[in-house]
């Protein structure tokens, strides 16, 4: 599946802060009972792209780590109760990958 475009797109980034890379939830698919999400970064300097592939888990982990150096990071999606999974999976995920753009 395909990830869809965000709700509401977050503002662009001032002209004084440019970001290396470009980051975009590219798909995400059911994998051993968790969705799996990819990614496509795009180096801007040089071009250089690559796919990588998270479990939700491990980018709430990454999050977290993150926003001890960077508090200025965008609000995470969050990650709901326990037994969501069962009852809302596909839309769960589709919500959750329109968030991660």
């Amino acid at each position: 599946m395909f990830c869809p475009e965000p709700a509401s797109p977050r503002k662009p980034a001032s002209p004084r802060s440019s970001h290396p890379f470009k980051v975009k939830c590219a798909s995400y698919q059911a994998v051993v009972g968790n969705m799996v999400y990819t990614f496509s970064v795009t180096h801007n300097a040089s071009g250089a792209e690559w796919e990588t592939k998270w479990r939700f888990s491990e980018l709430l982990i990454a999050d977290s780590r993150l926003r001890h150096s960077i508090p200025t990071l965008p609000k995470f999606p969050a990650k709901g109760p326990p037994g969501m999974k069962l009852m809302m999976g596909p839309q769960r995920a589709q919500r959750r990958a329109a968030a991660l753009q």
